[in-house]
């Protein structure tokens, strides 16, 4: 019973955190996701494509941003923040000058749009690299309150100046300058944050860290962002730049809602599983699996339900992107259990078994772009982008709570299917698929709760 009061407390703790700092996220998700939508008003899908493509090269750099630095910030093996952002910058800066080579492929390809989005997007590392830093260390102390003004300022600055730089240039340069503007308004607003967490750590003597595990972080790191990006990277040489737009707009549907919880999710369990027994880890990530997965399924079905109906409102060019990102939105379920899974791995210090995780995901979500983009369906791909990421989530799930009990090991995947089960339907039928899903999961979660209530908590 001890056990369990401890898995639950934790679980409270961490959700309570997750949704604090989720404010700020929700803010920078939100407007990043009206704002791309709202640049459809200025620019056509052959646009999106292009920077689509830009982004999708530049991972290959971009997700060595800070080489691990902020996980290991976080776990506690780097405790010191100043020491964290010396080595950060130097390598980021590396970084930068690489990004030239990437810009200088496109430029002698003549695709010179995709070139300066490549310029742009490298330039900035140290920038983004340095936000994120900053973030991590108002995690670390519990700055929520200064993380989330900083986040929804920045986001605001972007969203406005992204509006301002499209209506006049009619250009997805427009994002890239504005991603710039958000670094810099977070840089600026957290400066106290990061002075007293240096004040803090003033006497701390940081022992000096092996390179094998600098160098685990850097690649876990580096294939945690990479994923997200991979099936862009592989598909930009198989479709034309308009289809290449849809699919990355649909996309950013189930990006937006990943990324409201994946980063603060990732980084909170990992500082809370560093804090608990071991024993109660497994316990802790099977009841904080099954509460996400649930209040993801029901955001996705309403999510699916407002893109329908307010397709009647979007441009012409646009309106086929509407179930293309239901269908992405198919795996949001299992998906979302990904940084929990990860973080267990990671407090464990098991972060090469995470890193090949992460690899095998995006190698192979290379190969099924690669294999069956020749369809004329762009729903399609988007549903065979999905099940294999459901099927991978499974098996990852499945292979990291293997040494826990029966229950633990098999309620999260087993809800996550039933959650996506239930959202395939809406890519067909999505104002009635919608509907049941949001009652079904609602009705299952209160069930569960009062079953769970007067079976476990009643006993204490």
């Amino acid at each position: 019973m001890h056990t369990q009061n401890n898995s639950m407390d934790s679980t409270r703790g961490t959700l309570k955190s997750v949704f604090t700092l989720s404010l700020g996220t929700l803010v920078v998700q939100s407007l990043s996701s009206v704002g791309q939508f709202a640049l459809a008003l200025w620019l056509t899908p052959s646009e999106f494509g292009d920077w689509a493509a830009a982004v999708s090269a530049m991972t290959i750099l971009t997700a060595l941003t800070n080489f691990g630095e902020v996980n290991g910030y976080l776990s506690g093996v780097n405790q010191s923040f100043k020491h964290a952002q010396k080595n950060a910058l130097r390598l980021n800066l590396l970084l930068s000058v690489l990004g030239l080579g990437i810009a200088s492929v496109y430029y002698f390809a003549g695709n010179m749009p995709v070139a300066l989005y490549c310029l742009v997007i490298g330039s900035t590392i140290p920038l983004n690299g340095d936000a994120s830093l900053r973030i991590a260390a108002g995690i670390h102390y519990k700055k929520f309150s200064n993380i989330v003004f900083a986040q929804a300022a920045g986001a605001i600055a972007k969203f406005l100046l992204a509006v301002v730089v499209a209506a006049t240039t009619k250009s997805a340069f427009a994002l890239a300058v504005s991603a710039t503007l958000y670094s810099i308004v977070v840089i600026v607003l957290l400066r106290k944050t990061v002075s007293e967490a240096k004040t803090q750590e003033e006497d701390l003597v940081q022992e000096p860290i092996p390179f094998d595990q600098r160098f685990s972080w850097a690649l876990n790191s580096y294939f945690m962002s990479f994923p997200v990006q991979a099936i862009f990277l592989s598909a930009q040489f198989f479709l034309s730049p308009s289809q290449l737009g849809l699919l990355y707009i649909g996309f950013q549907i189930t990006l937006a809602l990943s990324g409201l919880l994946s980063l603060p999710l990732n980084r909170i369990v990992l500082s809370t599983l560093s804090k608990i027994e071991q024993r109660d880890r497994g316990r802790y990530v099977s009841i904080l699996s099954c509460v996400i997965s649930a209040i993801v399924t029901v955001v996705s079905a309403s999510l699916a339900l407002a893109m329908t109906l307010l397709s009647d409102w979007l441009p012409s060019a646009w309106v086929p992107a509407v179930p293309i990102a239901i269908a992405f939105l198919v795996s949001m379920p299992i998906r979302i259990l990904t940084p929990i899974i990860e973080a267990r791995q990671q407090v464990e210090k098991k972060w090469i078994q995470a890193t090949l995780f992460n690899a095998v995901e995006s190698v192979s979500s290379m190969l099924l772009v690669a294999a069956i983009s020749h369809t004329t369906s762009m729903i399609f791909l988007a549903l065979a982008i999905s099940v294999w990421k459901i099927l991978f989530g499974i098996v990852r799930t499945v292979f990291v709570l293997r040494s826990e009990k029966l229950l633990v090991l098999l309620t999260p995947p087993l809800l996550s299917i039933t959650g996506a089960i239930l959202l395939a339907g809406s890519v067909w039928a999505p104002i009635s698929s919608s509907m049941l899903t949001i009652t079904t999961v609602i009705l299952g979660t209160i069930s569960i709760y009062t079953i769970f209530k007067v079976r476990f908590l009643g006993k204490n």
